[in-house]
């Protein structure tokens, strides 16, 4: 997982990079704004190279552990 962070030490982005057990991968790029996420980018890359994506901006996401801020 990488972390970006403003001046402030405040969290503006984050990327993680997942691998299933069956060699595929998931990519979820995330940007916060005042500690809320905001928007999402999630990648998923299947075995044989096929690529799915989806992004969302302010609503509920596909990773779990992320929870959209009221706005």
């Amino acid at each position: 997982m990488a972390v970006m962070k403003n001046s402030r030490g405040e969290i503006v982005a984050e990327q993680r990079v997942i691998v299933t057990n069956d060699g595929g991968l998931i990519t979820t790029n995330t940007l916060y704004r005042d500690g809320c996420p905001v928007a999402q980018h999630v990648s998923v890359t299947d075995t044989q190279g096929r690529v799915r994506t989806q992004n969302v901006i302010g609503g509920s996401s596909f990773n779990s552990s992320i929870r959209f801020c009221a706005q």
